[in-house]
């Protein structure tokens, strides 16, 4: 999901700062932004920025794409049965939240991906999850959060026992 990431990251800052009035001068601000000549041959006839990213997003994929990578990611881990695989698990979850939230739109793929790390998590950690958002009482939408905050907190208490062994 680099590849991806990368690139909606990319449209991203590059839709919020292109601020021209015409859109030939987008269209030119963003062939100069590009760094691939197969990516500046491959828009070199658009006349809008949506004609360009309609391109682009075919060649690099969209958010649609990015989610869909992720939640492959999160499928194909196999569940954390030790402390040295939580936090790799970990590791890689975070970076799939970090890729989705950092581009626009992305946070609206966050739960649906949690469901599919709270589904790796052995029994233990679930009754811990289940009674810490007993306690925290999120709302819906800060349910994603709430339980990337613990399992967090669960990380960091896992590197705690590596580091002691």
């Amino acid at each position: 999901s680099g590849k991806t990431t990368d690139y909606l990251h990319f449209k991203t800052v590059f839709q919020t700062q292109a601020t021209y009035d015409n859109a030939i001068d987008k269209v030119m601000a963003l062939m100069d932004s590009l760094t691939k000549q197969s990516d500046k041959n491959r828009i070199s006839k658009e006349l809008t920025l949506a004609a360009c990213f309609t391109k682009l997003d075919g060649e690099y994929g969209d958010l649609t794409t990015l989610a869909s990578e992720c939640t492959s990611i999160i499928d194909n881990l196999q569940p954390p049965r030790s402390d040295k695989t939580f936090v790799s698990f970990m590791d890689t979850v975070e970076e799939c939240i970090s890729s989705l939230k950092g581009v626009q739109l992305g946070e609206n793929y966050v739960p649906t991906l949690m469901l599919s790390v709270e589904k790796k998590l052995d029994t233990d950690t679930q009754k811990l999850l289940s009674s810490h958002l007993i306690r925290e009482k999120p709302q819906l939408n800060a349910k994603p959060q709430c339980i990337l905050d613990f399992l967090s907190i669960e990380k960091g208490a896992a590197k705690m026992r590596l580091k002691n062994k």
